[in-house]
């Protein structure tokens, strides 16, 4: 059960419109009880750098009914979703949501965006996602890779760098793969 952002970083140096960010949000449930989950609610409280007047919903997994409230809770119920619970079908006991949002515009350097939301499984205590967060940054320095430009699969790739950051994070398909200033990976 989590949710996540497609956007953890954007530099506002490459922000290109003045009307807000399009963020989208996948929130995934699974039904790790010991039942068949009869109903599904899903809980997201928008925050206020959030604009909801651009939300717009791009899929989900099963039938559901969306609403809005005062309050800036958006929530999905899937009624009669008859979700297996993992020990008798794991493969069928998943669910997700995924919708698109902008931010309000104005947001700038440092500015953070956090998301998270709450999943009811019946009448059970809500199962809490993580927090996805996107921050806005700007790059003062940019790292220029030389040398080798393809890797093929089963080659070995070391890349290191001189920058003077105090913080590296070196991503290989959305997937963090090294923290220092030195990386290497091995097929």
């Amino acid at each position: 059960n989590d949710i996540t952002v497609d956007r953890t970083a954007i530099d506002v140096a490459s922000m290109t419109s003045t009307d807000g960010e399009w963020l989208d949000y996948t929130i995934r449930f699974q039904n790790t009880g010991t039942a068949e989950a009869i109903n599904v609610r899903v809980q997201d409280m928008m925050e206020e750098d959030l604009d909801l007047s651009t939300f717009q919903q791009l899929n989900a997994s099963h039938p559901f009914t969306l609403s809005f409230d005062e309050n800036r809770r958006v929530e999905w119920l899937f009624e009669n979703i008859m979700l297996p619970d993992s020990f008798s079908n794991e493969e069928a006991s998943h669910g997700f949501i995924h919708f698109r949002i902008k931010t309000n515009p104005g947001l700038g350097l440092n500015d953070v965006v956090e998301n998270s939301a709450a999943i009811y499984f019946d009448f059970n205590e809500p199962v809490i996602t993580n927090t996805a967060t996107t921050i806005f940054y700007e790059c003062t320095q940019n790292a220029e890779i030389i040398g080798v430009a393809d890797v093929c699969e089963g080659n070995d790739v070391s890349l290191s760098s001189s920058g003077n950051w105090s913080d590296y994070t070196w991503t290989v398909n959305g997937n963090v793969v090294g923290a220092e200033n030195q990386l290497i990976l091995y097929d």
